[in-house]
C-alpha cells in the first residue's frame, strides 16, 4: 500500500516537472523570436532608459515556474484546497502562499471559494 503511495506522488511529480519543462519551452521559445526579431531592426545604441538587467528576468521565469507548479497542484487536487493546505504541499510558508494565490485569483487564474470561515481556492 505505502508502495503504491510513493509510485503516486512520484508520477505526480513527474507531472509537475513535465508542466515546468512546457512553460520553460515557451519561455526559450518567445526569447528566441524577440532575439530573430531584434536581428532584423536596425541597429538602435543602447539608451538610458533601456533596462536590460538580466537578473531580473531570470527571477520572473523560475516565479512563472514556480506559480505553474502551484497551479498544477490546485488542478491536480481536483477540489478547493485552503493556502495552509497548498503551502505545505508546494514547500513555501503559509502567507508567501496565500500572496501568490491572491494574485493568481487577481489575474483569474484560480477562484476563491468560501467554505464557513475558511477560504479555499480551485481552478477556473
Amino acid at each position: 500500500m505505502v508502495e503504491n503511495d510513493v509510485l503516486e506522488e512520484l508520477r505526480r511529480e513527474v507531472q509537475r516537472i513535465g508542466m515546468t519543462l512546457r512553460a520553460l519551452t515557451r519561455t526559450v521559445d518567445d526569447l528566441a523570436r524577440q532575439v530573430s526579431e531584434l536581428k532584423t531592426r536596425p541597429c538602435i545604441p543602447p539608451s538610458p532608459t533601456y533596462d536590460l538587467n538580466v537578473d531580473d528576468s531570470s527571477d520572473r521565469v523560475r516565479e512563472d515556474l514556480s506559480w505553474n507548479r502551484l497551479l498544477a497542484m490546485v488542478h491536480e487536487a481536483g477540489s478547493a484546497l485552503t493556502a495552509d493546505e497548498l503551502a505545505r504541499r508546494w514547500g513555501r510558508s503559509r502567507s508567501r502562499t496565500s500572496e501568490v494565490l491572491n494574485k493568481l485569483v487577481d489575474e483569474g487564474r484560480l477562484t476563491k471559494v468560501r467554505d464557513g470561515r475558511r477560504v479555499r481556492f480551485k481552478a477556473t
